[in-house]
């Protein structure tokens, strides 16, 4: 009896022990899983904070850079204004040659060479900025406005220029009023009002004079879409349709450079 007792107590305790090991093994094997996925959560956590940390950075450093262009940009404004203020014409040749030195912002740029058209600046120095203005705005000749559409995506629309030629106060009247009245139609993408500088105007690829509207070939519906558009607010029939010799896909130009 004593035997067979020290016996199921040997069997009881061998089957503790391997239940005990395996139980144990089981938490150990839990418990390397935790620690690894805590490893992995911890790293995952270091790589956004340090994500985080970078887009801070560089939003600062942005926003400084911006402050300090902000506050260059002033000291140009306050310099180029002061200098227009007077019938000085080395102090105009001085502003324009600090404002032809911006070659980073194009639009600011553009701003202060519009402060040159008055009548204070030298003819010389006028036209020289006309036709710097000319320059910056044609780089983006032929550049298409867009929109989005539903579904993801955009949708091309044309874009006009409407110019009026250098000297003739009346005629940028009108192309603004023409410009007006083309913005007031739906679907259209940019739409601007530009000097043509009689510098600009004297190369073969411009030479015009009238009213007309450019058009490359195949473009005559919208060149006579453009015309019942513009035509109300300028003169009947008042503009006529003309070849382009530089190909502009979804651009088209307006000029008012006489009756």
């Amino acid at each position: 009896m004593v035997n067979k007792v020290t016996a199921l107590l040997t069997i009881l305790s061998t089957a503790m022990t391997i239940y005990i090991t395996l139980v144990s093994s089981r938490i150990d094997a839990k418990v390397k899983l935790s620690d690894a996925r805590l490893r992995e959560f911890q790293a995952s956590l270091d790589a956004r904070f340090k994500e985080a940390d970078l887009d801070l950075r560089q939003t600062i450093e942005n926003r400084t850079s911006r402050q300090a262009d902000a506050s260059f940009n002033l000291q140009i404004y306050e310099k180029v204004y002061i200098a227009l203020q007077t019938n000085d014409e080395r102090k105009h040749m001085v502003a324009y040659a600090l404002v032809q030195s911006l070659d980073d912002d194009k639009a600011v740029k553009r701003y202060f060479l519009g402060l040159f058209q008055t009548d204070i600046v030298p003819p010389e120095t006028r036209k020289a900025a006309a036709f710097s203005i000319f320059q910056i705005d044609q780089q983006s000749v032929g550049q298409p406005g867009t929109s989005k559409i539903q579904g993801g995506g955009e949708a091309k629309r044309v874009s006009y220029d409407v110019f009026w030629c250098e000297g003739h106060k009346d005629w940028e009247h009108l192309a603004g009023a023409a410009a007006e009245q083309i913005r007031a139609q739906d679907g259209v993408g940019r739409v601007r009002t530009r000097m043509l500088p009689e510098e600009v105007n004297r190369e073969p690829r411009f030479r015009v004079s009238g009213r007309i509207i450019r058009i490359d070939p195949g473009e005559e519906a919208l060149g006579r879409q453009l015309k019942t558009w513009i035509d109300p607010v300028i003169a009947p029939d008042a503009f006529k349709l003309d070849g382009n010799g530089q190909k502009t896909p979804n651009y088209l130009s307006a000029f008012v450079c006489g009756t």
